[in-house]
């Protein structure tokens, strides 16, 4: 298959598959039930479980949405409804953004999976040079975990990376996830742009996919419109009540986004698979729960990509995501009050009645 080599080209060929592909069902045997009939399963499915959900809920069909229905408060106060513009912190959601960035250097022949951080980033101390992009998209560095009580910025992270002393963990081939990996695969892609990472998320990506309603911040409250903030009925509101609250504000997130922003995202994400070719096959590679990659975790059947799943947490928000390559099926679950909800088992339940029906 023919594969364009500028970014350019890239999103332009990628928006013409969406296009030429958008109103081609896949191999769906579903029969959709109505709004009303899926609001009535999704509330007793609630009831009996005894849970008071706060957040989003969308199902859509090749891209196509079916199911849309926004339930309780934007923050603990109670005073303003979860609509549709509503956003949430997506937590590790946003780690498929520097991946995706990444993907495109390498497609544009500016970067190949076996580039080490030090030939990059050159100011790394030495065990940089063990290093390779695609240990860090794969988290196969060993590296230890983000300590957000004292890297809260990019200026204080990067200080910490080149003090950072070689250890044995450190080594390719170790899997261990950590949000040092997300935050270097974001530096990587500003030094080959030179671009300020958000500044290149913003204009290559969600301009081009009408992405409006998402932005990047910090996890204390903010102000914005149409913002939510997390909370609990133990601590309240997560930033002055929850011990573990950390506030930080890096490159590649804090990441808020809609219900129908991460829609746009997953769907573009599955129309990534089509370019084909090595690069492309290495990148979609097969994931689990226990091993995760750059897109979170990747099914296959027969060795044909099936199943792309995600789920993001941070303090009492949840985020979760399916899309089922097969019948174009893709359900978005956002909650900032996850209380008494397991995401996981409310999207196997509405996979269960749309298989059903």
């Amino acid at each position: 298959m023919f594969v364009p080599r500028s970014f350019t080209g890239i999103l332009t060929f990628i928006l013409f598959v969406w296009i030429c592909t958008s109103g081609v069902k896949g191999q769906s045997t579903l029969s959709t039930p109505s709004q009303d009939k899926l609001s009535t399963q999704i509330e007793a499915y609630f009831k009996s479980n005894a849970i008071d959900f706060n957040g989003s809920i969308l199902i859509a069909e090749d891209g196509e949405t079916i199911f849309e229905k926004y339930y309780g408060w934007t923050d603990q106060t109670k005073t303003e409804e979860i609509h549709s513009h509503s956003r949430f912190n997506v937590g590790s959601l946003a780690k498929e953004i520097p991946a995706i960035a990444i993907y495109d250097l390498i497609l544009n022949n500016q970067l190949s999976y076996d580039d080490t951080l030090k030939n990059i980033l050159t100011d790394l101390p030495d065990w940089s040079k063990k290093l390779n992009i695609r240990d860090l998209l794969f988290y196969n560095c060993g590296l230890p975990p983000m300590n957000f009580q004292i890297i809260q910025n990019d200026a204080l992270a990067y200080d910490f990376l080149r003090s950072m002393p070689s250890s044995n963990f450190m080594r390719a081939g170790k899997y261990s996830y950590s949000n040092w990996n997300n935050f270097i695969l974001a530096k990587i892609a500003e030094e080959m742009t030179g671009e300020r990472f958000q500044f290149l998320v913003a204009s290559r990506y969600f301009e081009k996919l009408g992405i409006r309603d998402s932005f990047y911040s910090g996890t204390a409250t903010d102000t914005s419109k149409n913002m939510t903030t997390s909370f609990s009925d133990v601590f309240g509101p997560d930033e002055t009540g929850n011990p573990k609250f950390k506030r930080f504000e890096l490159c590649y997130g804090p990441l808020y986004m809609t219900a129908r922003d991460v829609l746009k995202w997953i769907e573009y994400i599955y129309q990534r698979h089509y370019l084909g070719g090595q690069n492309t096959r290495e990148f979609y590679a097969p994931t689990s729960l226990e091993r995760q990659g750059p897109l979170g975790i990747l099914q296959f059947d027969q060795g044909k990509l099936n199943i792309h799943i995600h789920g993001g947490f941070a303090f009492s928000y949840g985020t979760s995501t399916y899309r089922n390559y097969n019948n174009g099926i893709a359900i978005i679950l956002m909650t900032n009050n996850n209380k008494g909800v397991n995401l996981e088992e409310l999207s196997e339940f509405i996979i269960r009645i749309l298989s059903s029906n």
